[in-house]
């Protein structure tokens, strides 16, 4: 077994997709951080100038009010230690797409080179050979979040002396670095799921077509939660097709995700669209940590199932 994970990481680190994502990933992180500095920076003036000009405007306050909670939460994010986990989950905004489209290239190398054959043939063992390519590739995905961890702490006091006059501390750098084990916690999931389309594509291609559209759909259905929530707040029941594609959204991966790795903070930029969705409907969007982590451990095990179903069933003898 060890000697199929080293033979599987060795290949891995040695593919050229792996290490263009990571170096696109780490670019990626450091313009997203400085990004929302430069957020941070447009906040406090819009603040300021409210505060300045005394608006009793209704609207206008309701604005500000959230302008100001996002503000002590970007505030938060971007000081040192807290900017280390905040680092990570900013990452997976591209990080899951890049995980996906890794896993199924790799995935799905030994059907379409014809090499699952003799890899069995040596008694390998397809069971033996699913588990050792899930762990490779769960491997794989540790050093990016290690990537990015170191990353963030080496940008942290940077970013932190942008942001807070307060001096440097290390309180709190547990929970950040818990944050980032959370990350490569959750990576799993994805990793199952699209496992499963490159086993049971055996081509690279239709694997990650299939996987970045179910990712993209994930993604989509997130950004649909402040127009659901402007419509609830206009409407006395929401369409039963609205309903629908909440509930769709509450059972994804990307979902699950998303409230796991927000255990105990508030989830800011969508928060106000998940509240009022579910000061509706609480059973619409469940928020609870431990459903997340269920969530994402029964979909890991669903789709390794099934993938190792469908390999004990597939005729390799003729494979070239």
């Amino acid at each position: 077994m060890r000697r199929l994970i080293a033979a599987q990481w060795i290949r891995i680190r040695r593919h050229w997709l792996g290490r263009m994502l990571l170096i696109l990933l780490l670019a990626v992180l450091a313009v997203q951080l400085d990004g929302r500095v430069d957020r941070l920076a447009f906040l406090n003036e819009r603040i300021q100038a409210a505060e300045e000009n005394r608006l009793d405007d209704a609207m206008v306050a309701m604005f500000i009010e959230s302008y100001r909670v996002e503000a002590e939460a970007l505030q938060e994010n971007l000081s040192f230690p807290s900017v280390i986990g905040y680092g990570v989950r900013l990452a997976t905004d591209f990080g899951w797409f890049f995980l996906v489209a890794l896993v199924a290239v790799v995935g799905g190398e030994d059907c379409k080179r014809g090499t699952l054959r003799p890899l069995l043939a040596r008694g390998a063992g397809r069971g033996r050979y699913l588990a050792a390519g899930f762990l490779s590739l769960w491997l794989a995905s540790a050093v990016g979040v290690a990537a990015v961890t170191l990353l963030s702490a080496a940008l942290g006091p940077g970013l932190h002396a942008q942001v807070s006059d307060a001096p440097l501390a290390l309180a709190g750098l547990g929970e950040a670095l818990l944050g980032a084990f959370r990350v490569w916690l959750a990576g799993a999931a994805f990793i199952a799921a699209t496992l499963f389309w490159a086993v049971l594509a055996r081509r690279p291609g239709p694997a990650l077509g299939v996987s970045i559209v179910l990712q993209f759909i994930g993604f989509g259905l997130g950004t649909m939660l402040p127009f659901v929530a402007l419509t609830g707040s206009l409407m006395s029941r929401l369409p039963a097709a609205l309903t629908a594609l909440i509930r769709l959204h509450s059972i994804t991966i990307s979902y699950g995700a998303d409230i796991f790795l927000h255990w105990g903070i508030p989830i800011v930029k969508p928060a106000g669209a998940v509240g009022a969705i579910v000061m509706a409907d609480s059973s619409m969007l469940p928020v609870s940590p431990w459903r997340a982590l269920a969530f994402l451990l029964g979909y890991t095990a669903l789709f390794l199932a099934w993938t190792a179903w469908i390999l004990h069933r597939r005729d390799v003898t003729h494979q070239t």
